[in-house]
């Protein structure tokens, strides 16, 4: 089982979906709807945080440049980061940006909870 998840989604159905999935999976959840305020959250709970699922397009960046700015910070260069995206071209610049891995969309809930699992190993 992982524990904190950061969900960061632009729609708040998406981050609820997701929410709903991975219940089973994590212990609890923290939720943004912008880049900026998840990279705040991050940065300042990075040590209870196991695991990031971001999606594709945030109200504020590019979630290439989401991951960008995790990397560069060495409180969150280490957190696992899964990115929801609609296509090839994104899920290469988001993996190339730093991301662990990327699930498409919409996401699948066993390849969800997979990733969950993985990062509760890392």
């Amino acid at each position: 089982m992982v524990g904190t998840v950061l969900l960061v989604a632009k729609f708040g159905e998406n981050a609820e979906e997701w929410r709903r999935v991975l219940a089973c999976t994590a212990r609890g959840f923290l939720v943004t709807d912008s880049g900026g305020d998840a990279l705040a959250v991050a940065s300042r709970e990075a040590e209870r945080l196991d695991l990031v699922v971001a999606d594709a397009s945030l109200a504020d960046m590019d979630v290439a440049e989401f991951c960008g700015h995790l990397r560069r910070d060495p409180r969150t260069r280490t957190l696992p980061v899964v990115a929801v995206c609609g296509d090839d071209e994104r899920a290469r610049r988001v993996c190339e940006a730093g991301a662990t891995g990327f699930v498409g969309t919409p996401p699948s809930p066993l390849a969800l909870c997979a990733w969950a699992e993985a990062a509760a190993e890392i």
